[in-house]
């Protein structure tokens, strides 16, 4: 398969302390899933990850799934007691997990029908403007 991006399938032990913060960022492409399972100081419904607008609560041993391409952040509750440590595991998006799934995936990919209303930044942010066609925007860098 080709690479859709530098760090396309990673193993990570991530690490963050009471009060950590992680604002909204998001991978270049949806071509894996991240599977992140709370190994210690999971909160009791205080610590999260939001990806768009659901958020997941870590609990001790359960995975938690997203999809990097959208919006996400990491509160940790700065009452916790301890950091919070996950294994973080990214995937290959299992509907294009051999060349033919990734050929077909793009290939009838259309986007999203609709924004979902996500205009608020606790929501999961602005929707980025589509970009217009290279010859629009060159003559708008060149103005």
């Amino acid at each position: 398969l080709p690479s859709l991006q530098g760090a396309q399938e990673v193993v990570d032990f991530l690490r963050a302390d009471p009060g950590t913060t992680v604002d909204f960022h998001a991978a270049s492409t949806n071509s894996r899933l991240t599977v992140q399972v709370c190994l210690a100081g999971c909160g009791e419904n205080t610590n999260f990850v939001q990806a768009g607008p659901e958020k997941a609560y870590y609990r001790f041993g359960e995975p938690v799934v997203f999809d990097d391409s959208f919006l996400h952040r990491v509160k940790i509750d700065p009452e916790s007691t301890e950091p919070r440590w996950v294994l973080s595991v990214q995937v290959l998006h299992p509907q294009i997990d051999s060349a033919e799934g990734f050929a077909d995936y793009f290939s009838h990919y259309t986007g999203p029908s609709s924004d979902g209303g996500r205009d608020d930044p606790e929501d999961g942010g602005p929707v980025p403007p589509p970009l217009g066609d290279d010859e629009q925007l060159d003559r708008e860098l060149s103005a």
